[in-house]
């Protein structure tokens, strides 16, 4: 992720689910939506112009919740 991106949420599940840097090994953690939220979405942004060139997403490693489309 870019250093200092800002990162905002169509909604989260609660507190516990609004992690977006999925690397922590000591930890599993994901970003999960609320039930009721049908077009979820993460957006992240930089203060300074960016040339995005892609995403990395990868599902949860310890249950079967996974990304099925992504948008630039």
């Amino acid at each position: 992720m870019a250093l200092n991106a800002k990162v905002s949420f169509s909604s989260t599940w609660d507190n516990n689910h609004v992690h977006y840097i999925l690397d922590n090994i000591l930890k599993p953690a994901c970003w999960a939506r609320k039930n009721n939220d049908i077009k979820p979405w993460i957006q992240v942004s930089c203060e300074n112009p960016k040339i995005w060139i892609g995403a990395i997403v990868q599902g949860r490693g310890d249950l079967d919740q996974w990304v099925t489309s992504i948008q630039f």
